[in-house]
């Protein structure tokens, strides 16, 4: 005859622990799961957000380099991936305009940076002022914020007119 090694009692006290335990352990992981969804980050506020730019001009005909100071842009936000400033085109030509109506700077080629912080952003400055600063046949030029300043770009809302949808039939 065969004996368990367990008797009957203890058996059905071992199952019920099993069961209790992974009950809990499923009950456990529900409640992370669902308390982590709960946590996650919300996207920064635009409108209390500050993006840092700075700008720089140069051109093919004259030896003339001009950068802008690091400039605060409140409610400017990066995209997320490539941490790219949307519209940034538009602050490459206030510059342009800026050189073409004030310095006689026709046919330049102008380009703004952007960073999240000012720490950044003025990194990036250096290095590129180390870079045209030892250039000795280039003269640069620093353009202070009373010089020029950048306004920040509020896209234009195109209103469609609207109709009526009463046909005349």
């Amino acid at each position: 005859m065969w004996y368990p090694l367990f008797s009957c009692k203890f058996a059905l006290k071992f199952e019920d622990k099993m069961k209790r335990t992974f009950l809990f352990s499923i009950i456990a992981v529900m409640s992370i799961c669902l308390l982590s969804s709960f946590s996650k980050k919300k996207d920064p506020d635009p409108s209390k957000s500050t993006v840092y730019i700075f700008g720089f001009s140069a051109s093919f005909a004259d030896s003339l380099v001009y950068f802008t100071t690091v400039q605060p842009i409140d409610g400017g936000v990066l995209q997320k991936k490539t941490k790219f400033l949307p519209n940034c085109a538009h602050y490459s030509t206030q510059l342009k305009e800026y050189l073409e109506e004030n310095k006689n700077g026709v046919n330049r080629v102008c380009a703004t940076f952007s960073a999240e912080t000012k720490l950044k952003a003025e990194k990036k400055f250096i290095e590129m002022k180390k870079k045209y600063m030892n250039q000795k046949n280039l003269n640069v030029i620093f353009l202070s914020e009373s010089d020029f300043k950048y306004t920040k770009y509020i896209p234009e809302v195109i209103e469609e007119e609207v109709t009526d949808s009463v046909s005349a039939e």
